[in-house]
C-alpha cells in the first residue's frame, strides 16, 4: 500500500509541475501580449503606461510566485504521502502482530 500511495504522490507531483509550468508559460505570453498592445487595449495613453507597468510588475514577480505556489503545494503533496503512508504503515503492522499471536 506504501507504494501505492507513493505512487500517486509522485504523479501527483508530475501533473502539478506540469500545470504550473504551464501557468508560467501563458502568464509569460500575457504580459508579452499585453505591453506589446498595451495602447489598444486601454482607453487613453496616460492608461497604456500603467498597463505597460504593471504587466512588466507582473512578468518580474509573477516567476518567483508561480515557484512560491509550486513548492507550497508539492510540500502539501508530499506531506499528506508521508502521513497515510505512516498511518497506514502502522496500521499493518498492527494487523501484523495481531495475526501472529
Amino acid at each position: 500500500m506504501n507504494k501505492l500511495i507513493w505512487i500517486v504522490a509522485g504523479s501527483a507531483l508530475l501533473v502539478w509541475s506540469g500545470l504550473a509550468w504551464l501557468g508560467h508559460g501563458l502568464l509569460e505570453w500575457a504580459t508579452a501580449f499585453a505591453s506589446s498592445n498595451a495602447d489598444q487595449l486601454t482607453l487613453g495613453s496616460e492608461f497604456s503606461g500603467l498597463l505597460v507597468w504593471l504587466a512588466g510588475l507582473l512578468d518580474g514577480a509573477g516567476g518567483i510566485i508561480i515557484a512560491v505556489i509550486w513548492l507550497m503545494v508539492s510540500a502539501a503533496i508530499v506531506a499528506v504521502a508521508a502521513i497515510l503512508s505512516r498511518l497506514l504503515g502502522r496500521r499493518a503492522d498492527s494487523g501484523l502482530r495481531l495475526s501472529s499471536r
